[in-house]
């Protein structure tokens, strides 16, 4: 179950990979410096099935049995990156073109390391200029559904189940923004998880509110189309771009 505007977004797992993609870049670029930097991997957590698995609140009956509000995720284990062989000042300089204009005898881009893989990045798959449209729309239909009438009438009603099980919470967001809560670690967060997930399937909180925000965004998506396909071919090409990086890179 997705919202109308979910297929134009970019995945988690396709984000990590222009992420560590454009992370090869600059540590590529740093090495021509002697500065040595640890690129990211594309691995990361896990992340949810659907646009709404965690958009309305949590929904995931065995993932909250053990782990909570969390995402069960395990720390990534990342390899430490090596001494510092080089002042901090012309790090800085390396990788963000701030400072000196040359190091070691070689001249610094005009935005460092960082700016030369931005650009390397965008010549093989250049970004769209409405590339950010879809998640405005998305954040906008979303505040703008919360504050319906039927969605909040539901909200009420859902608060009231979880009162009955003995947790004072007036929206779905404010259990699973706890500061108690995120690890899973006690009884109790697993307990409230649990309880919310009931409430909502009891007063279907999940299944209205994703109707009421499909109805905001049909209506967007039919004002904005032609510019969310552009930036859809645009996220399709960078992704294309960065996973050839990955694979040229050996990751």
């Amino acid at each position: 179950m997705d919202v109308p505007l979910a297929r134009y977004t970019v995945s988690l797992a396709d984000g990590r990979a222009v992420n560590a993609a454009e992370s090869r870049l600059v540590a590529q670029c740093a090495a021509r410096y002697g500065l040595t930097l640890t690129p990211d991997r594309r691995e990361g957590g896990a992340e949810p099935g659907t646009s709404v698995e965690r958009r309305y609140g949590i929904t995931d009956r065995k993932l909250a049995a053990v782990s909570g509000y969390g995402m069960g995720d395990k720390p990534e284990e990342r390899t430490p990156e090596p001494a510092a062989k080089i002042a901090e000042h012309l790090r800085t300089a390396i990788l963000s073109g701030r400072g000196p204009a040359t190091v070691n005898g070689l001249e610094v881009p005009d935005e460092g390391c960082s700016g030369e893989a931005r650009g390397e990045l965008s010549k093989r798959a250049a970004p769209s200029r409405n590339q950010n449209l879809v998640l405005s729309l998305m954040d906008e239909s979303f505040y703008a559904s919360q504050r319906d009438p039927r969605v909040r009438e539901v909200i009420s009603e859902w608060s009231v189940c979880m009162r009955r099980s003995g947790y004072d919470y007036n929206d779905p967001l404010d259990a699973a923004g706890d500061s108690r809560f995120g690890t899973g670690r006690t009884r109790l967060e697993r307990d409230v998880a649990l309880a919310d997930i009931d409430c909502k399937e009891s007063v279907n909180l999940t299944g209205i509110w994703f109707a009421v925000e499909s109805e905001y965004q049909r209506g967007q998506l039919s004002e904005n189309r032609a510019q969310l396909e552009d930036a859809l071919r645009a996220g399709r090409a960078r992704v294309v771009a960065a996973q050839g990086i990955l694979d040229r890179a050996g990751r």
